[in-house]
């Protein structure tokens, strides 16, 4: 929602700039049409990210330089320089982009000063322009500043984790960020790039002929679609790494294209010769390429995710069952953050999976206090790790191993189960399905529940985890609940059959509810029964009240 919303506040700053270009209204509306069927704007804008955003900020930099450029009131100053420094601080690599066609102004003007001054044609004129050109510098140079000032800070910020200082800061993704000089002059890159960020996120190639054909119109168009131009190619020429790793980063260029398009299709329109090519050839093309290529490229990526992807389901137990400000240790998730955030708590990531021994795994375990790493997700079971940080050796769900303070007290917590008075052929675990924390143990199980004080009723929810697929499935589990008195005494309450091989209505989720009439304290069995052929390998029980 917030990222559709600057994408949308950046057609607004589009349209401004435009009219600030003295371009009529009713002509602006074209970029405008061709920003919204452009496949990379229909695309990104929707997802969680900062695109949007540092578009929305860099565009309306370049708003108030222009207006700035325009008429020098100190408010636009200020304003300009405001805005800047927020972009750069943002995303820098879109700003740099954005403020191309700025760079190019001011060199060509400053050249031209310097021509004069060479000639020595210095006059009260050229000082006051000189003047003049000085603001404009420094409003260029001050979002740099803030930006250069927000990366240091950032920077000293990220060398306080011992595990990311030596390939996180700035200095350190030099290369990362603006790529080899052999990937510069390499044409294999330069195919990736261009194909991509015209096939997929403009159109056809030969969409990139149509800025061309500004040359056979007034010179004022064609200055603004050749800087519109430089300003896109600038994108990948300076941050050639990124533009070849990224997708995304076409975002931030891409719009300096449909610029280029938009005023070809504008200057045309103008010329009575070309005005109904550029109506009725050029602007339907445009459109339908746009659209045919969203279509054939990126909706089908949306189709294969089939909607908004879901948080992992370990998110919502750790964040159920750890304090806010417990610590998560993380192995196998590489620079992906999505476990921490969804769980909403703060993370070690030990994504070069270092040894326990390691200085810089020690320092960072040091920084952050061990007493606070409460929970670890790991595909695999580690001794040392169990040993070092006191997990328990058994999952608590697929990957997520808990203290052991807290692996009893959330089974407790959950299902009123005592984990370590029951009995599993494997160990037992809690997931998710259909929408609610199930506990999950191998059928022939028996999950214990103490009645320290009497009760007089029980309701859980139970089932069978059921694979369709499973042809062998032969023979159904009975559910138990029975009460055991202090004195060993066994009672059973409640038996259900579940046959879900034979019948589709046992593999839903079924609930059952019995009186205990005050029998006193005791416990209270869930058991899983196994039929006599090949039945289900795990079934689970849920929602337990006691009343």
């Amino acid at each position: 929602m917030v990222s559709i919303l600057f994408f949308y506040l950046s057609l607004l700053m589009i349209f401004l700039i435009l009219r600030s270009l003295s371009i009529e209204r009713e002509y602006c509306y074209i970029s405008i049409v061709l920003m919204l069927c452009c496949p990379t704007y229909i695309f990104w804008s929707r997802t969680f990210m900062i695109e949007s955003l540092a578009n929305f900020l860099s565009l309306t930099y370049l708003l108030f330089f222009i207006k700035f450029y325009k008429n020098r009131n100190i408010s636009l100053f200020f304003w300009g320089a405001l805005f800047g420094g927020l972009a750069a601080a943002v995303k820098i690599t879109t700003f740099i982009v954005a403020t191309i066609p700025i760079i190019g102004i001011l060199s060509y003007n400053w050249l031209n000063l310097l021509h004069g001054f060479l000639r020595k044609k210095s006059n009260d004129l050229s000082l006051n322009r000189f003047r003049n050109e000085f603001k404009y510098a420094v409003l260029l140079v001050v979002p740099y500043l803030l930006g250069l000032i927000w990366t240091k800070f950032a920077d000293f910020h990220k060398s306080l984790n011992p595990l990311a200082r030596d390939f996180i800061t700035s200095t350190h993704l030099v290369q990362w960020n603006f790529g080899t000089w052999s990937q510069k002059f390499s044409i294999d890159c330069w195919e990736k790039i261009l194909i991509h960020d015209v096939i997929q996120g403009i159109g056809y190639p030969i969409i990139f002929v149509i800025p061309f054909l500004v040359l056979i119109t007034n010179s004022y168009y064609i200055w603004l679609v050749m800087l519109s131009l430089i300003s896109y190619l600038s994108g990948p020429i300076i941050f050639t790494n990124l533009y070849y790793i990224h997708s995304y980063y076409s975002y931030a260029n891409n719009l300096f294209l449909v610029f280029a398009i938009s005023l070809t299709i504008i200057a045309l329109i103008k010329n009575n010769k070309m005005k109904k090519f550029a109506l009725y050839g050029l602007m339907p093309f445009c459109i339908i390429t746009m659209i045919y290529s969203y279509l054939s490229n990126y909706y089908m990526d949306q189709r294969q995710a089939k909607g908004i992807s879901r948080p992992p389901v370990e998110c919502f137990l750790i964040r159920a069952v750890t304090a806010p400000e417990d610590v998560i240790l993380i192995y196998g998730e590489d620079w992906n953050p999505t476990i921490p955030f969804y769980a909403e708590r703060r993370a070690i990531m030990n994504r070069s999976n270092l040894p326990l021994s390691d200085p810089r795994f020690q320092e960072s375990i040091r920084t952050t206090g061990k007493e606070r790493i409460s929970a670890m997700y790991k595909d695999s079971r580690d001794e040392e790790l169990n040993a070092f940080f006191s997990f328990h050796p058994d999952p608590v769900m697929t990957s997520v191993y808990l203290r052991k303070d807290l692996y009893k007290s959330v089974f407790m917590r959950m299902f009123h189960v005592d984990v370590e008075q029951s009995s599993s052929a494997l160990p037992v675990k809690i997931s998710i399905w259909n929408k609610r924390f199930r506990l999950f143990s191998a059928t022939g199980s028996t999950m214990v529940i103490p009645l320290p004080a009497p009760v007089s009723k029980v309701r859980a929810q139970f089932g069978v985890l059921f694979d369709p697929r499973d042809a062998e499935i032969s023979a159904g589990v009975d559910f138990v609940i029975a009460y055991e008195s202090q004195d060993g005494v066994r009672t059973e309450l409640l038996r259900t059959h579940l046959d879900p091989g034979r019948s589709e209505a046992d593999r839903e989720v079924r609930e059952a509810e019995v009186e205990l009439e005050n029998r006193g304290a005791g416990k209270i069995l869930l058991e899983t029964v196994p039929g006599s052929g090949k039945t289900c390998k795990w079934s689970f029980w849920s929602d337990v009240e006691l009343n």
